[in-house]
């Protein structure tokens, strides 16, 4: 039980990280392919990486998660929308107390189980590596549904998919080290670090390179 309620708070620190730019600095993605969802990508890396208030995130995350939802009625088989809508979920879980936090995550989590069922290959991989960041976060029973195994097993698939995609690397760098493996989840952030990215992304580029620096540098004690 002690261990759950831990998580609970290494929740919040993940969903405030939670955001994956996949389709955005997949260096397998020609940019027409992402355009039709550049303006929500965009839009939510400044709601993460400019916005600091969490007052105002909250607020930033909510605008843009009706937006999502109006998408989605219009297109509610859109594998790109919908998992931007469960991305922008969990971010909003990442600025909210604890009670709605744990709502949010659920939700988000049936949207991205949803998505790998129907379009397993949508967004080169996002929803798995999304919803294994939410599976080795969230608490266990009976507060969530956290589950390391599960969480292993998304991750993975999520970097066949992706291989040379920061965030990607990133959430599975962060799960090696919480499963105690931490030279290998360095070894896995430095060289996320020489990986190109998306000119066109200059925001989550600039954040997703801090958070992978923030994390290496905690790993090796400075």
């Amino acid at each position: 039980m002690l261990l759950s309620f831990v998580r609970v708070i290494g929740l919040f620190a993940l969903l405030n990280l939670i955001f994956i730019g996949f389709a955005t600095t997949s260096q397998a993605a020609p940019a027409h392919q992402v355009s039709a969802t550049y303006t929500y990508e965009t839009q939510w890396a400044k709601c993460q990486y400019q916005v600091t208030e969490k007052k105002q995130q909250a607020g930033c995350f909510s605008a843009l998660i009706t937006q999502l939802r109006e998408a989605a009625k219009k297109a509610p088989d859109n594998p790109n929308i919908n998992t931007l809508l469960a991305i922008n979920i969990a971010s909003l879980a990442g600025v909210s107390g604890v009670t709605k936090a744990l709502g949010l995550i659920k939700e988000a989590k049936g949207i991205l189980e949803e998505v790998i069922k129907k379009h397993p290959h949508a967004m080169h991989g996002a929803p798995y590596v999304t919803l294994g960041a939410l599976y080795y976060r969230a608490p266990g029973w009976p507060i969530s549904f956290g589950n390391d195994d599960k969480a292993k097993t998304l991750l993975e698939e999520g970097l066949k998919l992706n291989p040379y995609n920061s965030t990607t690397n990133y959430f599975y760098a962060d799960f090696l080290a919480e499963q105690g493996e931490k030279q290998q989840a360095i070894i896995v952030l430095k060289k996320t670090l020489t990986y190109p990215s998306d000119p066109d992304y200059p925001v989550t580029n600039a954040g997703r390179k801090k958070d992978i620096e923030t994390l290496l540098n905690k790993l090796q004690g400075h």
